[in-house]
């Protein structure tokens, strides 16, 4: 899928990126508020010789040792990573995925640990520096500073509490989606199905016509198709045989679709499963046709599938996209790249819930395409071969290699078990995000805690005075607490908005459970406040226990 087609991709990214920025900006906070303690140290060195840029070098150093220190501790870790979920999930990935550390990978890390650096350690050496050296060394003197958390570290803040809440809440509302989507209805049995992929090779062809070669191919990957068909259905136990992409029980694949509104009303866009299938699919599976017709032999005329009128949805998707009302005869358009709308398709037939999405059965929206044999290379083929699928595996390789030497059965496996490394594989990376998203979290009340110690720190003089004026304790909480706590609450309210747009966004999305996120949202605000709210509470008291004679000694 690509990325103007599927808003998925785009928020994947922005998750990434957002983590990213969330790390970096607490460390900057950090870096701001070390740096502000040591305003008496520069101070001194400028007073001493020390050129600007031999402070500032030094800063971008010690920011450059820790930020190396951190990205190969990171790479480390993510080398690890990628194998622990390799192993724990078990899926087979794609040939063109590779999760291991590479050099690309290790200079782009490098690369942003640099940049990294020079925002956290050049920025605030620039503050450091840019003041009046005799004013710093008689604040320094006094125990005050004359670097300020600004609006810059206000808006930091509050980025990283509604960055790590709308993180959250869309890895929440995918886990819980994929766990209560266990119960949902498959269709089929997946545990008495076998899975496989069937590739031919591709060798080079010997004239220049390469036109003329790619016809002679794919009438070779018809006839073998065909016939690996007939002889796995000849087998004593086999029951139904199907062919296709995106079968029942396998991965989903979803795009964007724009339905013909009804009685003069507006088109409207909406997201479903698609799925490419064998002509005979639904006679091969057994499955009966609800309403209309099967797909025909004049279905198949053409030679390119994705233009096909003729199409078949099942009733999960009428109710949920067409609102329940009649479906046969109804029509839409795939979503292109840029907003580019296809030809318009025809609902031909409606069948009932097929598995096509075996992680989150209740959001089957499913819409089946034709495809005319062997017209589909690669092709995934399923056989309900009885209670053991696992043992058939052996006999498919005999029956494949009986049919072509050259025909390449990739990944055979029960069905069951595909599906539950899909689940799996999912399970577990919702878990390392929200444990991403949950450390962001973290960092994020980790500032504020910074802020507000440093808040005390700074305004201890002042803390001491009203005090010994006889302001009440109240006012004083009011004094340490009141940016924090508005930083707090602003970044919660903006999280909370933010995941309530992109709820919106991703209505449609194949795993997340609408009927839950609304809680999952409301349960990570209140934990964030509550969290936030500990976090500012011992500065708090620590302002509180000043004593005004101490606090009037040292200043």
């Amino acid at each position: 899928a690509d990325a103007e087609s599927d808003p998925e991709v785009y928020f994947w990214q922005f998750v990434i990126l957002g983590l990213l920025l969330i790390v970096c900006g607490n460390v900057g906070v950090m870096i701001l508020a070390r740096t502000a303690t040591r305003v008496g140290e520069i101070a001194v060195r400028s007073a001493l010789g020390a050129s600007r840029s031999r402070i500032i070098g030094q800063l971008f150093v010690e920011s450059m040792v820790l930020a190396l220190v951190a990205t190969g501790a990171g790479l480390v870790a993510m080398h690890f990573a990628a194998r622990t979920f390799q192993n724990v999930a078990g899926v087979g990935l794609p040939y063109w995925i590779d999760l291991g550390l590479d050099a690309r990978t290790a200079l782009a890390a490098l690369g942003l640990s640099v940049v990294c650096a020079l925002a956290a350690g050049v920025l605030p050496a620039l503050r450091a520096v840019s003041s009046d050296v005799h004013a710093n060394l008689q604040r320094a003197g006094s125990g005050r500073t004359t670097i300020r958390f600004g609006t810059f570290s206000t808006f930091l803040i509050v980025s990283e509490v509604a960055l790590s809440i709308g993180v959250l809440s869309f890895g929440g509302a995918i886990l819980r989606g994929v766990v209560e989507g266990r119960s949902g209805a498959i269709g089929i049995e997946l545990d008495r199905y076998v899975f496989a992929r069937l590739r031919l090779p591709w060798p080079e062809p010997e004239e220049a016509d390469e036109e003329a070669y790619a016809d002679q191919f794919g009438a070779r990957v018809r006839e073998v198709q065909l016939e690996l068909e007939r002889r796995l259905r000849a087998e004593p136990g086999i029951g139904n045989v199907a062919l296709g992409r995106h079968l029942p029980g396998t991965d989903q694949h979803t795009q964007t679709l724009d339905v013909e509104a009804v009685d003069g009303g507006p088109d409207f866009v909406v997201r479903a499963h698609h799925a490419v299938v064998d002509g005979d699919f639904f006679a091969d599976m057994n499955v009966p046709i609800l309403a209309g017709r099967a797909f025909q032999a004049s279905d198949l005329d053409g030679r390119n599938a994705s233009v096909r009128s003729a199409v078949v949805v099942n009733t999960s998707f009428v109710e949920a996209k067409l609102g329940g009302r009649q479906a046969v005869g109804r029509r839409f358009r795939h979503i292109e790249r840029g907003g580019v709308r296809g030809p318009w398709l025809e609902i031909v037939g409606v069948v009932g819930p097929l598995g096509v999405n075996a992680l989150n059965p209740s959001h089957d929206w499913a819409v089946y395409h034709p495809a005319a044999p062997g017209e589909l290379h690669p092709v995934s083929v399923i056989a309900e071969v009885g209670s053991d699928p696992g043992a058939f595996v052996p006999r498919l390789r005999e029956i494949a290699a009986e049919v072509d030497p050259s025909l390449m059965v990739v990944d055979p496996q029960p069905l069951a078990r595909l599906a539950e490394e899909g689940r799996r594989a999912v399970s577990l990376g919702m878990a390392g995000l929200i444990l991403l998203a949950s450390v962001a979290i973290l960092l994020s009340v980790a500032g504020l805690y910074a802020l507000m110690s440093f808040t005390v720190t700074q305004r201890t003089r002042e803390i001491g005075i009203r005090t010994a004026l006889g302001a009440p304790p109240r006012k004083i909480v009011v004094t340490i607490a009141r940016r924090a706590g508005l930083q707090l609450i602003a970044g919660i309210v903006l999280g909370v908005a933010g995941s309530l747009w992109m709820f919106r966004e991703l209505e449609g999305d194949a795993l997340m459970a609408p009927e839950g996120r609304m809680t999952v949202l409301a349960s990570i605000a209140l934990g964030t406040l509550l969290v936030g709210l500990l976090a500012c509470l011992r500065p708090t008291t620590r302002g509180l226990r000043i004593e005004p004679t101490e606090a009037l000694r040292e200043s």
